[in-house]
C-alpha cells in the first residue's frame, strides 16, 4: 500500500531567498522556516520527507507539512528539522537515476514537486553516491518522521520525559543543555534518551562505560545500566555532571520517568517524579490540561512518607530552606518540543505542597473526582525558580535522611519506572553576591 507521507517533496528556492531563510535557527540547532507554494498536493497534513534545491544544487533534507491556505492560490507550508547536505548538483542526480529527458518525473525533480514512494527511493540512492553523509541523514529524518507520528505512543512519551530529566540536571549543574544534547539522534526501538547522544560535539560530551561503584552503593541492584555519559562544561571545568540510566526493563514496558539528583558536594538527593497531564473536561466546559490521581500515586507517596524529611544536617552548607527530596512534575501529555531547546513546560510540586492540593475542594469536579491543572494547582514552581533552588543548594535532603532515600533509590531500580541517575560533581567557587548602595 502507497502511503502519502511516503512521498517525497521537492522545493526550489532561489539563492537570495535561501540565504534569508537559513538564518533562522529553531530548537536542536535545526533550521526551521515557512513558505508559502502555489501546489494543491500540499494541502495535506502529512509530513514528507523534503528535498531542498537551491539554484539547481542540493543543499539540504528536511521535513515539510502545509500549514493551512495563506491566500486563494498559496498553501504555508513549514519545513522543520533543515539539515545541510554536501553539496551536489540536480543534473547529477538525475543523470544517475537514468531518467528520460522528458519523463514526468524530471519535470517535477526540476520545478519542484511530489514525488512517487519508489521515485523518492531511487532519488535518494542516486544522491547518496554523490553527496556524502545524506544517507545518514535520511535515516535520521525517516527517525523523526516516525516518532512524530507515533508522538502519542507510550515511547514517545517516555523519550520526551527522559530528555526532559538529562537535560534538568544539566542546567543545576550551569551546563547549556541545549548545547550538550544538540548532538542526540533518535535512538533504536526500545532504547533510552541517552544511547541516542553522540560522541563528541561542541558540548564536549563522551560517552563513556562506568562501574557501577562510580554511583556509590546505589546502583548495585539488578538492573540494567544501559548508558552513562559524562558532561564537562568546555568554558568552566568545574561544572561536571554524570547521568546514567538505570532500569532492568526494555524501554515499552517502563510505565514513567523519575530523576535522581545526587549533589556530591554538600550532598543530597532531590527526586522529581513525573506525572503527565491529558485534555479533559471536568465540567462540560472547555477542555483543560489535568492530572487525575490515581492509586499508583497513592502508593508512591505512602512509600515517600516513610522517610523523614527532618534530616539531622549540621552547619551552614546543610541549612535548607526545605528538606524536602521528593518533587512531582506535571507535564502535557503531548510533550511538545520546548522553546530553545531546553526544558519542557511544567509544574513542580513539593511532595507536602502537592499533597495539601490533593484535598483543595478546588480541584474538585462537579461529579467529585480530582483533576490538577493550570487552572487549578494555584501554587507550583516554574523551570526557573525550580533550577536555582536546587542549584544553589537551598532544597534537598541533609544528613541521615540522604541514606534513607538511598533504599528508596533502590526499590525505584526493582520497580517499572525508567530511572536518570543524576551525580553533580561540580565544584564550582561561591558566587559572588552583588553590594546595593545605599540610597
Amino acid at each position: 500500500m502507497v502511503l502519502s507521507k511516503d512521498k517525497t517533496v521537492v522545493l526550489h528556492l532561489h539563492d537570495e531567498d535561501w540565504r534569508q531563510l537559513s538564518w533562522r535557527a529553531d530548537e536542536y540547532d535545526e533550521y526551521a522556516f515557512t513558505v508559502n507554494l502555489r501546489d494543491p498536493d500540499f494541502t495535506t497534513h502529512v509530513q514528507r520527507i523534503a528535498v531542498i534545491v537551491v539554484d539547481g544544487i542540493i543543499v539540504a533534507l528536511g521535513l515539510g507539512r502545509s500549514r493551512g491556505r495563506s491566500g486563494d492560490l498559496d498553501t504555508q507550508v513549514k519545513f522543520t528539522n533543515v539539515f545541510a547536505l554536501e553539496p551536489a548538483t540536480l543534473a547529477a542526480v538525475i543523470e544517475k537515476m537514468s531518467l528520460h529527458p522528458d519523463s514526468y518525473i524530471v519535470h517535477f525533480l526540476e520545478s519542484g514537486g511530489i514525488l512517487p514512494p519508489a521515485t523518492g527511493q531511487k532519488f535518494f540512492a542516486a544522491l547518496s553516491g554523490l553527496s556524502s553523509g545524506s544517507a545518514k541523514k535520511l535515516e535520521r529524518l525517516r527517525a523523526l518522521q516516525h516518532q512524530r507520528r507515533g508522538g502519542t505512543t507510550n515511547q514517545a512519551r517516555l523519550l520526551a520525559e527522559q530528555r526532559d530529566a538529562v537535560a534538568l540536571s544539566l542546567e543545576v549543574a550551569g551546563i547549556d543543555s541545549q548545547r550538550a544534547l544538540q548532538g542526540w539522534e533518535v535512538p533504536s526501538d526500545g532504547a533510552p534518551f541517552l544511547s541516542g547522544l553522540k560522541l563528541g560535539g561542541t558540548s564536549e560530551a563522551s560517552l563513556i562505560r562506568h562501574d557501577a561503584t562510580q554511583f556509590e552503593d546505589w546502583l548495585r541492584v539488578e538492573g540494567q545500566i544501559h548508558d552513562v555519559v559524562e558532561f564537562i562544561d568546555p568554558q568552566d571545568s568545574n561544572r561536571k555532571m554524570t547521568i546514567a540510566y538505570a532500569d532492568k526493563e526494555p524501554l515499552e514496558r517502563i510505565t514513567g520517568t523519575d530523576l535522581v539528583y545526587f549533589r556530591h558536594e554538600n550532598p543530597g538527593y532531590v527526586l522529581v517524579q513525573y506525572k503527565r497531564m491529558k485534555r479533559r473536561s471536568g465540567d462540560g466546559g472547555p477542555l483543560e490540561w489535568m492530572y487525575r490521581p490515581d492509586r499508583q500515586l497513592a502508593e508512591e507517596i505512602r512509600r515517600m512518607r516513610q522517610i523523614s524529611v527532618n534530616g539531622s544536617g549540621q552547619g551552614v552548607d546543610q541549612w535548607r530552606l526545605s528538606q524536602e527530596p521528593f518533587y512531582l512534575k506535571l507535564c502535557e501529555d503531548d510533550m511538545k518540543r520546548p522553546e530553545g531547546g531546553k526544558l519542557t513546560k511544567g509544574m513542580y510540586f513539593p511532595l507536602g505542597l502537592f499533597e495539601e492540593i490533593l484535598e483543595s475542594p478546588r480541584i474538585l469536579g462537579p461529579k467529585g473526582g480530582k483533576g490538577i491543572g493550570w487552572h487549578n494547582a494555584q501554587r507550583w514552581l516554574s523551570n526557573t525558580s525550580f533550577i536555582e533552588l536546587l542549584r544553589e543548594g537551598w532544597i534537598g535532603s541533609v544528613g541521615d535522611v540522604t541514606q534513607q532515600v538511598t533504599a528508596l533509590v533502590q526499590a525505584a531500580l526493582e520497580g517499572d519506572r525508567g530511572v536518570i541517575l543524576a551525580r553533580d560533581d561540580s565544584r564550582a567557587p561561591n558566587p559572588k553576591r552583588r553590594r546595593f548602595k545605599r540610597m
